[in-house]
């Protein structure tokens, strides 16, 4: 049975993982990229002069689990990182 699959969306366009299935190569995988979205997509820190945030809202601020569709997945990933699980509950992946 094939392992679950591992998806990188980066501006609503799909960066499928096909890595080997190890700790180091998916924290390898998972730090390249989040490196580069943190240097070329997230704003630079606030200094305590500035105060408040720059502007920019998270697409889940309490970071909760939840259910979405195929709509809102993509309103989701148009915002900004997120990590999705996909799941069919006949499946036991």
């Amino acid at each position: 049975m094939p392992d679950p699959q591992i998806i990188l969306y980066k501006d609503g366009q799909p960066t499928q993982y096909s890595g080997e299935r190890t700790y180091e190569k998916l924290e390898e995988f998972i730090e390249t990229h989040s490196s580069e979205y943190a240097r070329t997509q997230l704003p630079m820190a606030p200094s305590e002069s500035e105060g408040g945030s720059a502007g920019r809202t998270r697409p889940n601020p309490e970071g909760r689990v939840m259910e979405v569709d195929e709509k809102e997945l993509d309103v989701f990933t148009r915002q900004g990182p997120v990590l999705v699980d996909f799941y069919a509950p006949w499946c036991s992946q």
